[in-house]
């Protein structure tokens, strides 16, 4: 299957890269054929995001609710093919500005992945330097001095 450009920035595809950041809001994406998905999503604060797309109509739809069953019903009714399965919620387009900050903001997140490896190891320095410093002040100056030297 080949990369639709007109998924959401946080598919299956782009989300297999950066697996660290998707853990923190997990999702379940479910797809006929290429071009038709539908997508719910769990928010941090207990919310739930769901966004679909339908065939050859390169519009997302989005809902947002707290309620699990609905996402469960409406995900099943999807899956199932019924008839008037999105008329019981009132779907909003999701503005394509806010589609490119998403693409975006996914792009960056992978690329700047790997600089929390330095953040990692300039906190482990100054541990160790902060330990250190902890040892030293339990010595006096004499013991510090080298034999032989003034």
């Amino acid at each position: 299957m080949r990369a639709d450009p007109s998924r959401p920035a946080g598919d299956l595809d782009s989300t297999a890269a950066t697996e660290s950041g998707a853990a923190e809001q997990p999702f379940l994406e479910l797809a006929r054929g290429e071009r038709a998905w539908i997508r719910a999503r769990r928010l941090p604060d207990g919310m739930y995001e769901l966004q679909h797309r339908d065939g050859d109509d390169p519009q997302r739809f989005e809902v947002y609710t707290s309620d699990h069953c609905l996402v469960r019903d409406l995900l099943c009714a999807w899956l199932d093919g019924a008839a008037g399965w999105s008329e019981g919620v009132v779907w909003s387009p999701v503005d394509p500005a806010i589609e490119e900050l998403e693409r975006v903001r996914s792009e960056l997140s992978g690329l700047l992945g790997g600089l929390t490896l330095l953040d990692d190891l300039g906190a482990g320095l100054d541990m160790a330097l902060a330990r250190a410093d902890e040892l030293m002040d339990g010595l006096d100056a004499a013991a510090l001095e080298l034999p032989g030297q003034p």
